[in-house]
């Protein structure tokens, strides 16, 4: 059930869905400023290994302004946060794997009470299609946003982690996946091609499914896109090879499974 909230549980309902967060927080605001007290929340649920992306509005900022902005940033350094930037983005919207808020309130505005804000709760127990749709309007969001960069969990906040019984992976486990996970940066995207040129392939960014010969592995509209940054570990969605949902990047475009599959056991 949809339920209305008002100034006071708007900042309630954000700090529950922060705190009760089990695998990734998603924040759409147009201002990158973020309260002290908010700011707290996220550390402790990066401390429980939890994924943050933070999307906010890329505008062409004048120098001073620019300062300010790089000013907001350092305050994340030691989050696991990815952030991204989104042209004309005006949306406020908050969610985690179980709940969707849909507020007028900013980030930097949490726990203001003098403010006059109101939105709305999804729950996604109670309401899975409108929450589904909710969190595939962010994904679409997140497609066409640019990576602006991604703050990794600093070893002083990963060992703060481990010590108050977090779910992070051991050191050893850590450093074999992360191992096997970049054999398939070793190639270029050329030397990868041979491997697929007789099969259908997938555009990493959209899904869209190539019809001609590619020489990379986005479509020419998401290519154009990606262009403004080139950013090539800007997180994408799927796999160049098999076309399912899968974390990749335009230097890593194959899943470990395609990977293994197509290209290891063929070297």
């Amino acid at each position: 059930m949809v339920k209305l909230i008002d100034t006071q549980h708007c900042s309630a309902e954000l700090s529950d869905l922060v705190k009760k967060a089990q695998k990734e927080i998603i924040l759409v605001s147009p201002y990158l400023q973020i309260s002290p007290r908010f700011l707290d929340l996220l550390k402790e649920a990066s401390l429980r290994n939890i994924s943050i992306t933070l999307i906010y509005r890329d505008d062409k900022l004048k120098e001073k302004d620019s300062k300010q902005l790089s000013e907001q940033k350092s305050k994340f350094n030691g989050l696991n946060v990815k952030i991204a930037a989104l042209e004309n983005l005006h949306a406020k919207c908050y969610l985690n794997e179980s709940k969707a808020i849909i507020t007028s309130m900013n980030l930097y505005q949490f726990s203001q009470e003098n403010n006059i804000e109101f939105g709305v709760r999804v729950l996604k127990e109670s309401d899975p299609e409108l929450y589904d749709e909710v969190y595939t309007e962010i994904q679409r969001i997140y497609k066409i946003s640019q990576f602006d960069r991604e703050i990794p969990v600093a070893p002083v906040v990963a060992a703060a982690a481990q010590s108050k019984g977090s779910k992070i992976k051991s050191s050893k486990s850590a450093v074999q996946s992360d191992s096997e996970s970049k054999s398939s940066s070793k190639n270029n995207f050329a030397d990868l091609i041979p491997f697929f040129s007789n099969q259908d392939c997938y555009c990493i960014r959209c899904k869209s499914k190539f019809e001609d010969k590619f020489d990379k592995p986005l479509c020419k509209k998401c290519y154009s896109s990606w262009t403004r940054y080139k950013n090539e570990d800007f997180a994408e969605k799927y796999c160049f090879s098999c076309g399912e949902e899968n974390e990749t990047t335009f230097a890593k475009p194959i899943c470990r499974k395609c990977y293994r599959s197509k290209v290891k056991s063929k070297k």
